[in-house]
């Protein structure tokens, strides 16, 4: 096998963005990626996530430091919470 295909998911919990409620409010965000991965293939997930952070932070408009990631089961907990 030379290739594998990949699903990967990230989770993040956001503060202080107005979409959410703004100041003091926190929601949620999944960012998720479909890959192909060869066989030589290097993938820093570390600096993925960072990557994330980054830019959920440019387009909530929310400082870096209010982004922070969270489990998946977190995520879950978290929305099903908002969602009842």
């Amino acid at each position: 096998m030379d290739k594998v295909n990949v699903t990967i998911s990230v989770y993040f919990e956001v503060e202080n963005a107005e979409v959410f409620g703004g100041e003091g409010s926190s929601g949620y965000v999944e960012q998720q990626i479909d890959i192909t991965l060869e066989k030589s293939s290097k993938l820093d997930l570390y600096e993925y996530a960072k990557a994330g952070i980054k830019n959920i932070a440019k387009i909530l408009a929310v400082p870096e430091e209010d982004i922070r990631t969270i489990t998946r089961r977190e995520y879950e907990e978290k929305t099903e919470e908002a969602a009842e």
